[in-house]
């Protein structure tokens, strides 16, 4: 995978999540990040950075396949979130496709 390729897939998996974000009720709202977070700045990052072997969770392997795992593991979570979201009594949203509360919509 190349570094274009992982930022637009980056980039179409983040309005997902926080789509589902915005339908999580109000009242409830008490999840906020942690402070201490930072952006990885991907955009100023070179292909050449993004392919070099990298600490990947206690193993070398190239940054990109870091990078994609992290973002895989954010898309399972945000499945798991789409549970508790409906157990809060929120509205899912379609993610891949419709959901019992939103129908159809084709991408944008």
């Amino acid at each position: 995978m190349t570094k274009a390729e992982f930022i637009a897939l980056r980039k179409s998996e983040f309005p997902k999540t926080l789509k589902l974000l915005r339908f999580y009720p109000e009242e409830k709202k008490d999840l906020k990040p942690s402070p201490i977070i930072r952006t990885a700045a991907l955009d100023r990052l070179s292909e050449e950075d993004f392919q070099k072997q990298s600490d990947g969770f206690g193993t070398k392997m190239p940054l990109s396949a870091v990078l994609l795992s992290l973002l895989l593991d954010h898309i399972h979570h945000r499945g798991q979130f789409t549970i508790y979201s409906r157990l809060a009594g929120a509205k899912v949203p379609q993610i891949y496709g419709p959901s019992a509360d939103e129908p159809w919509q084709p991408p944008k």
